[in-house]
């Protein structure tokens, strides 16, 4: 998955967030997930989808997410950076596994963490 790739109906399932508000629309008594706006270009018809199936919805903020027993650090065009404060917010944090290491968590010292580095810091 390319995060700068256009979400059509043949790739959007490719990405946690879209598995996830799939899994919302097939057991809605059980995941409880909407997407409230797109970071890559989406195709406009998967996006009408979306919102006639009920799984698109207004953005919430963080004090209002926090009422939540569980919650989930998805990632996005990066790993989910919301994780620190969701630790302290009371909820159980659930982080699906990911290529992504957020770089408060990486090796400083490994050429590995020092080419992302040097990548991150990269002009677009």
């Amino acid at each position: 998955y390319a995060c700068n790739e256009t979400w059509t109906e043949a790739n959007w399932l490719n990405t946690q967030r879209g598995r996830l508000v799939a899994l919302s629309g097939l057991f809605p008594d059980l995941v409880d997930a909407r997407l409230t706006g797109a970071s890559q270009p989406t195709d406009e018809a998967l996006w009408r989808r979306l919102e006639e199936e009920g799984l698109v919805a207004p953005a919430m903020s963080g004090k209002d997410q926090l009422e939540y027993r569980y919650a989930l650090n998805a990632d996005g065009t990066g790993n989910g950076d919301r994780i620190y404060w969701q630790l302290l917010g009371g909820s159980v944090v659930l982080v699906p596994e990911s290529p992504f290491v957020p770089w408060l968590l990486g090796d400083s010292d490994s050429s590995e963490f020092q080419a992302s580095e040097a990548a991150a810091l990269r002009p677009f």
